[in-house]
């Protein structure tokens, strides 16, 4: 079977409730279009509130890396700092990646 990488970011607050769910959807849909001829390899990259906690970044240059890597991502909903002086992180994913 033919696979490719999707890095995926959870995401913060339900995030991680509705991650599994889309996942199982386009695992479905590859399905349903490829049979067993291709699939996807989810691989996991942190950002947001979960990466500071985890690594001290809002948006680690692992993360970044993935998304120039494999050319394609997906995204959970993000907690953005306030009062700080941070980029947007949509903005950084959609502009830098």
């Amino acid at each position: 079977m033919e696979k490719i990488t999707v890095p995926f970011i959870t995401g913060d607050g339900v995030g991680a409730e509705v991650t599994p769910s889309m996942q199982a959807v386009v695992n479905a849909a590859c399905q349903e279009s490829y049979g067993d001829r291709r699939g996807i390899e989810w691989k996991e990259v942190l950002a947001g509130e979960r990466a500071f906690h985890e690594t001290g970044s809002w948006l680690p240059d692992e993360t970044m890396e993935a998304f120039r890597t494999y050319k394609v991502g997906i995204k959970g909903p993000l907690t953005t700092p306030r009062r700080q002086r941070y980029p947007f992180l949509e903005r950084s994913l959609a502009s830098d990646a």
